[in-house]
């Protein structure tokens, strides 16, 4: 939550847009954005509203399950300062794009 993960992704597809190179991006946050009746929660509203601190505190827990499960290729640092473009044209070329 509050990652950068949507201005990422519209970075990167703005890059590859530019390089003339056909591609999909998709905001898995906007997939996300629906009503689960199972759970009475809606979900386009978790990062601000009443569900926030339920599932900020399932951070800690996703992330060691993640961390465990490796599933990412790689990992690209970045601590805030570094233009968005430097930090999406990192990842593209650490992707082979």
């Amino acid at each position: 939550m509050g990652a950068g993960k949507t201005t990422m992704i519209g970075e990167l597809s703005d890059l590859l847009a530019a390089a003339g190179v056909a591609h999909a991006a998709i905001d898995i946050d906007a997939l996300g954005s629906a009503h689960d009746p199972r759970d009475g929660i809606d979900l386009a509203a978790i990062a601000y509203g009443m569900w926030r601190e339920k599932y900020v505190s399932r951070v800690a827990p996703l992330e060691e399950m993640l961390d465990k499960a490796a599933v990412e290729d790689f990992a690209v640092a970045n601590d805030g300062c570094r233009p968005i473009t430097e930090v999406a044209r990192e990842i593209l070329q650490r992707a082979g794009w």
